[in-house]
């Protein structure tokens, strides 16, 4: 498939791949200014009729924004930019709507699982994989913060806001669990396998505002946060 804004609905596009954007590009008259690029990338975005919704996203790579519902306009996330393979929602399970907004995802399987994840910088393989709603988080490096998962639930707040984990497995183990007021926030974790962590599961745990610097630096905090 090869799009130079002539060819679908939309304004601005620019689609070049196998499959890109294929189940929604007849219904995306309100999806605007998006880069699909390689197999299958950015498949499942189109048009809920809120014209910020579904536009300027950049997916390049296999996969790429590739996942999400079945519904084409379910998916109505915006000002993401998603390099590399399975990143940002490209395992996202059909059942599932990504709505997340101004996330970079850089590597590979990097947020792979996202849904309403936002204004996340990600980069390196499997970094973020988990990471499924949570705001304003800076991972570099490989499997870090990769399990930072929290619930699929909305309505929760531990799905881990404003954390940095530098260096690889940072914070690579930590997830809020299921409880809906556990909490993973504004911790920075810098060296390999600082703030290592565990799950919480159920238990109402918080880790919250945690300084670690140096190799396996409080690396043990999963039942101690």
């Amino acid at each position: 498939r090869i799009s130079l804004s002539n060819n679908d609905s939309g304004t601005g596009n620019t689609v070049f791949g196998k499959n890109a954007w294929a189940g929604a590009i007849a219904a995306s008259s309100a999806a605007d200014y998006n880069t699909a690029i390689g197999d299958n990338a950015l498949d499942n975005f189109g048009d809920d009729g809120v014209s910020s919704h579904s536009s300027l996203n950049t997916a390049i790579g296999y996969n790429a924004m590739g996942g999400g519902h079945a519904t084409v306009g379910n998916n109505r996330g915006y000002e993401n930019v998603a390099i590399g393979t399975n990143v940002l929602g490209g395992a996202t399970a059909d059942t599932v709507s990504i709505t997340g907004y101004g996330n970079v995802a850089i590597g590979v399987d990097v947020m792979r699982l996202v849904y309403n994840a936002a204004s996340n910088v990600v980069i390196g393989k499997e970094a973020g994989l988990a990471l499924l709603g949570g705001s304003e988080n800076v991972a570099l490096g490989a499997n870090a913060m990769d399990a930072m998962a929290g619930d699929v639930d909305t309505d929760t707040v531990n799905n881990g806001h404003r954390n940095i984990a530098i260096g690889k497995d940072a914070m690579g183990a930590v997830n809020a669990g299921s409880h809906n007021t556990a909490t993973t926030d504004d911790n920075i974790a810098i060296g390999n396998d600082a703030l290592l962590g565990a799950s919480f599961s159920s238990s109402d745990l918080d880790l919250v505002g945690n300084i670690a610097i140096g190799s396996q630096a409080l690396d043990a905090t999963g039942a101690n946060a």
